[in-house]
């Protein structure tokens, strides 16, 4: 198994890129919310993608995935976690779907196959209103990828795994999986990780290994 880092996209990228690799790491994810701005997508140039891909092939160095992210307000802390995050905040959806859909074309210039974010907390009722709109936003996101030849990963610990594995019920596509975090489960105290991968094995594509977890 290969052990990667997360690196952040800035104006240093290719420098941080050239730090990891002496270090000894060949991979990494790479988060697309620079610190150029509240839109992230002002960054997505041809110009750094050639950059970035260059290094790239110079080091043998490999993008496993790209979190593609949002912009508004949002707060991880509780108790706003709820409303502010991810698709939830009906005023932010359309929004922060045309920030994923930007993030996921700047990782199709990077060759980069996985795209993963944070969806927000739905509801575990798969018959609320806001679930449902959501699901047609998420619906709209994976075909944009599937054209891409990308794969959707839902970062995971916001929902309950039960609820999750209806999602992908719901959504009805085959390019849409996880990234298993298991600290977030603990943090936000939805799972034992443990018992969480049982149920969310078949849909596992990344993984994020931190907090002693």
């Amino acid at each position: 198994m290969k052990v990667g880092v997360f690196i952040n996209l800035s104006e240093n990228i290719c420098d941080d890129i050239r730090k990891m690799h002496s270090l000894g790491f060949d991979n990494c994810q790479l988060n697309s919310l620079p610190p150029f701005g509240e839109y992230s997508g002002e960054c997505f140039t041809d110009e750094l993608a050639e950059k970035i891909n260059a290094v790239c092939e110079e080091l043998n160095f490999t993008i496993t995935a790209v979190f593609a992210g949002w912009s508004g307000y949002h707060n991880f802390g509780y108790p706003e976690m709820y409303r502010t995050l991810g698709f939830v905040p009906d005023y932010l959806r359309d929004r922060r779907m045309k920030d994923v859909l930007a993030g996921a074309d700047f990782a199709a210039k990077l060759n980069v196959k996985n795209v993963f974010t944070h969806i927000g907390y739905l509801r575990d009722d798969p018959h609320d209103e806001q679930r449902e709109a959501i699901v047609v936003t998420l619906r709209y996101i994976a075909d944009h990828l599937k054209k891409n030849g990308q794969a959707l990963q839902i970062e995971t610990g916001e929902m309950l795994p039960v609820s999750l594995v209806q999602l992908f019920v719901e959504i009805d596509r085959d390019n849409v999986g996880v990234n298993f975090d298991p600290a977030n489960f603990l943090i936000n105290g939805r799972a034992n990780p443990s018992d969480a991968l049982n149920l969310l094995l078949p849909y596992v594509k990344g993984v994020h290994a931190k907090d002693a977890v």
